[in-house]
């Protein structure tokens, strides 16, 4: 094969790049597109729980789970219950600035 029929080859080829999009931008917008960014969060969230919180907050963590905005903790501590009630905001702000969108609008603890 000559230089012009490879090129012309590569050109048909059905794996030639169409573009050059990075494959988590690929993935973000597949993610949106079918509606499961909540789920994308939530997992972000409870995989990287003792990151955001820290160590001592998320030992006494027993569940999490995130529906419509909202995100819902189980505290098994009654003082940490307490003390997160009065800092919900600052909750909600650490979790929001981790996952990088302002996402999350209110805390549920129980």
């Amino acid at each position: 094969m000559d230089e012009k029929e490879l090129r012309r080859h590569h050109q048909n080829s059905p794996y030639r790049k169409t573009n050059d999009a990075k494959l988590g931008d690929v993935i973000k917008s597949l993610v949106g597109a079918y509606g499961l960014s909540h789920k994308l969060y939530e997992a972000q969230v409870k995989a990287e729980w003792d990151v955001i919180m820290g160590p001592i907050i998320a030992k006494y963590t027993e569940k999490i789970s995130l529906r419509k905005k909202t995100l819902y903790l189980q505290i098994n501590s009654a003082s940490l219950k307490q003390e997160l009630l009065y800092g919900k905001e600052k909750v909600i702000k650490a979790v929001n600035e981790h996952i990088g969108k302002d996402y999350i609008e209110h805390l549920v603890i129980w």
